[in-house]
């Protein structure tokens, strides 16, 4: 499944919406980062437990988690 993946104050975002329209506000303003395909069985990937993740992407269609990875893109 095709996850993307926003950072916002304090807090990262995973969601299915391409525009992370659906992410908590409190947590505001998100930034959107990269996207990443996640399965099921796939254990923690970058800093998230996959399963964790997409349960709660299934139940409420996003998943937030703190900060405490920081995700940096060279070239930018």
């Amino acid at each position: 499944m095709e996850v993307f993946v926003f950072s916002g104050v304090g807090a990262f975002g995973f969601t299915r919406d391409r525009n992370g329209a659906n992410l908590p506000a409190e947590f505001g303003p998100w930034k959107f980062r990269n996207s990443v395909v996640m399965n099921a069985g796939e254990g923690q990937r970058i800093g998230v437990n996959t399963e964790e993740c997409l349960a709660d992407i299934a139940r409420q269609g996003f998943h937030v988690t703190n900060a405490k990875i920081v995700i940096e893109r060279s070239g930018q």
